[in-house]
């Protein structure tokens, strides 16, 4: 008889946190939804990265946009093939780098989308690190790192 009633008081009492749990909401984070209506550049984005600044970089198909939290801005270069960028990454410095498809890798300086090295020999998209002063890019058996201040390269 004891047990019965102790069953019948926690099973009240579980059926009522189960029914409570039903209408009782949990925060939602904080997130922005955007769209194409609010002014989004591009549908299909490959990477971003947020800088020291709190700038927005958004490596896309029609390529690198900056994001101020209120405009896009898109950057360009004259000798950049193909539109796309891809694999955006910080180095010790702040700078923003990013590559393409055709080889090119570029980073970002006073707002400016800069080449840094073309290698002609990589026709795909490819991983490569930032670590102290190099750039180490990986491709089919092959590792090239690159002095960023001198620019030469070794196999």
């Amino acid at each position: 008889m004891k047990q019965t009633k102790f069953v019948k008081k926690h099973l009240f009492l579980l059926l009522l946190i189960f029914f409570a749990s039903i209408f009782i909401n949990a925060q939602e984070p904080l997130s922005i939804h955007l769209t194409e209506k609010d002014g989004l550049p591009d549908i299909e984005f490959y990477d971003l990265l947020e800088d020291d600044n709190g700038i927005i970089w958004l490596a896309a198909d029609k390529g690198l946009y900056k994001y101020n939290g209120r405009t896009y801005e898109l950057l360009e270069h004259p000798l950049k093939r193909g539109r796309s960028l891809f694999s955006l990454k910080k180095d010790e410095k702040g700078r923003i780098w990013c590559n393409n498809l055709a080889g090119q890798f570029f980073y970002i300086e006073n707002d400016k989308l800069i080449l840094f090295k073309n290698f002609e020999e990589i026709n795909t998209l490819v991983d490569f690190y930032l670590f102290k002063n190099h750039l180490i890019v990986f491709y089919i058996a092959n590792i090239k790192i690159v002095d960023i201040t001198t620019k030469k390269t070794i196999n």
